[in-house]
């Protein structure tokens, strides 16, 4: 959970850099990127606790209960996870054209 944690962490990091850089395209792309790597990342996490505290995990004694179910709609919020993968895919088919465009 802390290595998911961290790349998430990171990817944020970039997409706040190319942020600053003031390239458009990146930047959508980055933050398209970022918003997906977050999103997915806390679900998991949410998924994984929720296994560690087996069947305790669904009684509303413990917060983990509603932290499972507010988790899922991180992946809703600001664009669904489906458009951000659309989104991160015609990135990097335009970004491959690009590169093998011969000269």
């Amino acid at each position: 959970m802390a290595s998911a944690l961290h790349a998430a962490r990171l990817v944020a990091y970039e997409a706040a850099w190319r942020y600053d850089q003031g390239d458009a395209a990146a930047r959508t792309a980055a933050a398209a990127l970022s918003k997906y790597t977050g999103a997915d990342m806390v679900q998991r996490v949410a998924d994984m606790t929720m296994q560690l505290f087996g069947g305790a995990g669904y009684s509303r004694d413990l917060p983990i209960e509603r932290i499972w179910r507010e988790t899922w709609v991180v992946r809703i919020l600001d664009g669904t996870s489906e458009i951000m993968r659309q989104i991160i895919a015609g990135n990097a088919f335009r970004s491959h054209e690009r590169r093998n465009t011969p000269i």
